[in-house]
């Protein structure tokens, strides 16, 4: 029983973060070239969609803060159930990469939105011009 929860840890702990296109990195790398990051999005209209502090401290509780990622990510269900049925040994892994996720979640939201939002375009656009 031991070996197979340590199988599944190592499972989880390489598997369970967001991940991000190499195409993604670039483009958020050069929205941080303008001084736009999540903490600075230099536009009204976005506001985070996931918290990080709260993702972390509901993973106290067996899951619940991938549950809470699952609204934006379909995959952190399943971390949430993994996390779930290794409860209390997944708190180890599970609160800071529940942080880790709600960061990447917020800035792929963010990308998104200077990829779509008209305003968003508007004011990237200036920025390129300055």
């Amino acid at each position: 029983m031991k070996n197979y929860i340590k199988l599944l840890s190592l499972i989880v702990i390489l598997n369970a973060c967001t991940t991000i296109t190499r195409y993604d990195k670039a483009q958020l790398n050069e929205l941080k070239s303008y001084n736009i990051n999540t903490d600075n999005p230099q536009i009204s209209n976005w506001d985070k969609p996931k918290n990080p502090l709260l993702a972390g401290g509901l993973n106290i509780l067996p899951g619940f803060g991938n549950f809470y990622l699952s609204s934006y990510d379909n995959s952190q269900s399943a971390y949430g159930i993994i996390n779930f049925l290794t409860w209390p040994l997944s708190t180890i892994w599970s609160i800071p990469q529940a942080v880790i996720d709600a960061n990447r979640i917020n800035e792929l939201d963010l990308l998104n939105h200077y990829k779509y939002d008209k305003q968003a375009k508007e004011k990237l656009n200036q920025l390129k011009q300055i």
